[in-house]
């Protein structure tokens, strides 16, 4: 997973572009123009979809067209996920947000490095516990090793384990984006709840939103090969299988994919933030908690947990956003609360100008449904 970029794009300035098109036609053109092989995107408000539209193909060279069904790898979206679960695990005491690593994993991580010890599961999640960004090539290389031999969950523990004996690659309390803090927190929740996070996420958001369309991992599978969208390297295709996205242990980092509907669905969740008597139960205090950054800088913003806090003149206020690729998608998802408006775009292909492409649409998307306000 890439570091999310906060660009410009959704600034209001856009030009070239008419807004009576359709959608449809401005996600023909742009994935035409950045050779692209499929896009889908959605505009929504936090009781209706406004627009909805696909292009493309599932597989560049192969006729299979894009649905409004197929799914869609969201990399690190999947963060503000997993912060979410923790949220309703924290809201039925189950666990704090205070709780640190010793006290959560002392008897499941052995010998765990005195710099992690009073690490929380807070600063986890604000990627400020000192983990690397990265791991060490020996473990990554370990990890896509024991992929083929261990499910999710025993590798996820055997990973954080290996990790947390080493010394903290920074202090503590100290922001670096990290896939590895997150897989450290899903790791908490499973000693906790003693599901797996694969377990919690589907029955804890998934089925409580409805999101029927939504799963882990690659959404193509070698059983069902052109039944949904494969992944792309630079317009070269990578078959269902094992190298189609990360180690499936990373999950609380970046695995989710999911239908343009089933975002939305997650979207509109956050944007009620705990208003109405929609499903899972979560007050407003606890997405106040999740969407408002305690590291907030003005014109900068900051990252929350599990979403960047950023001030947009057009959000009426801070949207908060997320993207995420795992090198072969591109997904990005923009809400704001004080708009009531919320817009994802996600797309098969993660390197050439898949970013550019999806702010593009975004922008696109800003511009039509703020321009009216």
């Amino acid at each position: 997973m890439k570091h999310p970029l906060i660009t410009a794009a959704v600034s209001l300035l856009m030009t070239g572009i008419s807004l009576a098109e359709t959608l449809g036609d401005v996600l023909q053109r742009t994935c035409t123009s950045h050779r692209l092989p499929g896009m889908a995107a959605i505009a929504f408000r936090r009781d209706e979809v406004l627009e909805q539209a696909c292009t493309g193909v599932r597989c560049m060279g192969k006729p299979e067209a894009i649905t409004l069904d197929d799914r869609f790898h969201l990399g690190s979206i999947t963060k503000s996920m997993t912060s979410s679960l923790a949220a309703l695990l924290v809201e039925e005491k189950q666990l704090s947000w205070d709780d640190t690593i010793e006290k959560l994993l002392g008897k499941t991580c052995p010998d765990i490095h005195p710099g992690y010890r009073h690490v929380t599961l807070r600063q986890l999640c604000e990627h400020r516990g000192g983990l690397p960004g990265h791991a060490s090539d020996d473990l990554w290389k370990q990890l896509w090793q024991r992929s083929r031999q261990h499910d999710a969950a025993t590798n996820r523990r055997w990973y954080v384990t290996e990790l947390l004996q080493r010394p903290p690659a920074q202090q503590p309390g100290t922001f670096l984006y990290s896939n590895n803090g997150y897989m450290t927190a899903g790791l908490m929740l499973e000693v906790v709840t003693k599901e797996t996070w694969d377990q919690l996420i589907q029955r804890r958001l998934f089925d409580k939103l409805g999101m029927k369309q939504s799963g882990l991992g690659p959404a193509a599978t070698p059983d069902s090969p052109m039944s949904q969208p494969w992944p792309h390297q630079d317009g070269k295709p990578i078959a269902p299988g094992l190298p189609a996205d990360n180690p499936a242990a990373l999950g609380p980092a970046g695995t989710v994919h999911a239908s343009i509907a089933d975002i939305a669905r997650y979207g509109q969740w956050h944007l009620r933030a705990g208003h109405g008597a929609a499903e899972p139960k979560l007050t407003p205090a606890s997405f106040t908690l999740l969407h408002e950054s305690r590291h907030f800088i003005n014109r900068q913003g900051g990252y929350a947990l599990g979403w960047y806090q950023v001030p947009r003149p057009w959000a009426a206020g801070n949207a908060i956003m997320h993207n995420g690729t795992n090198t072969m998608n591109f997904a990005v998802i923009w809400l704001a609360p004080g708009a009531d408006l919320g817009i994802a775009v996600v797309c098969n292909e993660g390197q050439r100008d898949a970013q550019k492409a999806t702010d593009h649409i975004a922008s696109w998307l800003v511009n039509k449904y703020t321009a009216r306000r």
